[in-house]
């Protein structure tokens, strides 16, 4: 499974451990596995994924987005001490599951408005963008 996560590079992938259901037959099959090898597996395979999201990010930096601002915030990791910031989202980030791009939040930027960004750094899941006049 490793290898083929690897040669395909997902850009996202979602996981979980598996869990019995009562009353299928995959909860009476014998050689179930321990929990915790389970867990160590999960951990594997998202580790192996956000380097290939990491990367998937990076080849990001420097190209330009159109991006649909999602809401306005007072504080950021990201624009310390800049005042308001914007969450963005592009065409590929769906909401609740994918990552952000992150903005400052310029005089104007209202959420629901489509605008072009720069992406100028990126993380495993997010972008940080600054916004293109």
């Amino acid at each position: 499974m490793m290898d083929f996560l690897e040669e395909i590079a997902f850009e996202r992938v979602g996981g979980f451990t598996y869990s019995l259901e009562d009353g299928t037959d995959a909860a009476e099959m014998p050689g179930r596995i321990s929990e915790s090898l389970m867990r160590e597996r999960l951990e594997q395979v998202m580790d192996l994924q956000r380097n290939i999201s990491a990367k998937k990010n990076a080849s990001l930096v420097g190209s330009l987005m159109e991006v649909l601002v999602d809401e306005i915030l007072e504080d950021s990791p990201y624009f310390e001490g800049k005042g308001t910031f914007g969450i963005a989202r592009t065409k590929g980030q769906a909401t609740d599951v994918d990552g952000v791009t992150h903005l400052d939040a310029q005089d104007g930027l209202k959420p629901g408005e489509f605008i072009t960004v720069e992406i100028q750094e990126s993380e495993e899941y997010d972008l940080i963008g600054r916004v293109v006049d």
